[in-house]
């Protein structure tokens, strides 16, 4: 049998990394420290680095022993963790340091180091849509609109309890209505009262709902799609309360545009490209023989043993929502001014169709 290598990303949650405090952006590649913590089970871990079993059981065996009462004291794995850790996990602690210039890795079960070696990069590349100073990880579309849905919820919340208010109002009566039949509120139901009913049933008013609750959610709606970009023309919904001519729209859409476009570019040209630039290493320096690829509907065989060390890549992002009305207005008054060129011989009708 051949054994065929191939390059594994994994989506790592935020809450299991660890981060050096200088860290002032989402490059990873001069932290001091990195550490990416997971749950494993023992059996994995001592086929991942190459450990007996039973001496993975007998490291937690004495953590369990000696550490058991300090954990439930201090509830450390409820607090990290949406689960317990079974019998039959452990905490596996994946750390990058810097010494005195060199990047080691340490693994750490426990108390005991697993495994360790020299390392010239940090294997994580982080994404964060929008990048803030002085701050590891920025923020995201849920930070600029958690506030507004809570607002959103309140009004809606407080409308609805008002029209329910309306439907089953408030009474004042007096000793001689039947309390039972009032607390059960049905269409056609009996109310027995002694004497005149007007007398001894008498109904609290409450207030109308107010006309400016359904112009705040309105508002609300308005503010959430200029912090998100994520307006009602580029969903293909139809915004009433905004302008409905031709430039308005197209003036609204490419303002949203722009900010998906600012965040879609943040995406490659942060972890994107840093994620390529490991995969690039990783094939370069771990591939043991050359590999047949298709390149340019084309199959070639490729060497990466053979590759430089690339230290920054282009990145194409297929963003593909354009105004295409303005794109074709713009490729129109190129072309008139290739006719104009023509005239006075700068350049040929061969080197147009080529452009």
């Amino acid at each position: 049998t051949e054994k065929k290598t191939e390059i594994h990303i994994e989506n790592v949650a935020p809450e299991n990394m660890m981060v050096s405090v200088e860290v002032s952006g989402p490059n990873l590649e001069d932290a001091r420290f990195v550490q990416h913590r997971e749950v494993m089970q023992l059996s994995d871990i001592a086929e991942t680095f190459n450990k007996p079993l039973e001496y993975i059981k007998g490291i937690m065996s004495d953590l369990r022993d000696t550490f058991e009462e300090e954990s439930n004291a201090r509830d450390i794995y409820d607090e990290e963790y949406d689960r317990a850790i079974e019998s039959d996990e452990a905490l596996v602690k994946d750390t990058y340091i810097k010494l005195d210039g060199e990047r080691h890795r340490v693994v750490i079960l426990g108390n005991t180091i697993l495994y360790k070696e020299k390392t010239e990069c940090v294997p994580f590349a982080c994404i964060t849509p929008m990048i803030m100073p002085h701050r590891h990880i920025g923020r995201s579309y849920a930070d600029l609109t958690m506030d507004i849905q809570l607002i959103k919820s309140t009004l809606i919340r407080g409308q609805l309890d008002n029209m329910y208010l309306a439907n089953n109002g408030r009474y004042a009566i007096s000793d001689r209505v039947n309390l039972d039949d009032m607390l059960t509120s049905r269409p056609g139901g009996i109310v027995r009262v002694e004497g005149d009913p007007g007398s001894g049933i008498m109904p609290l008013s409450h207030p109308p709902l107010p006309a400016s609750s359904f112009t705040m959610v309105e508002y609300m709606d308005s503010m959430k799609e200029k912090r998100t970009g994520v307006t009602a023309y580029n969903q293909g919904l139809d915004a009433n309360s905004l302008n409905k001519t031709a430039t308005g729209v197209a003036q609204i859409m490419n303002a949203s545009q722009q900010r998906i476009e600012l965040v879609a570019r943040t995406f490659a040209e942060t972890g994107v490209k840093e994620l390529f630039k490991l995969v690039h290493r990783l094939v370069r320096t771990t591939l043991t023989k050359p590999d047949i690829v298709r390149m340019r509907n084309k199959w070639v065989e490729v060497d990466p043993r053979e590759w430089e060390d690339r230290k920054d890549l282009s990145i194409s992002v297929g963003l593909g929502a354009g105004n295409k009305d303005q794109q074709l207005t713009h490729l129109m008054s190129i072309l008139q001014m290739q006719k104009e060129a023509i005239q006075i011989g700068i350049t040929s009708p061969e080197k147009i169709y080529n452009a």
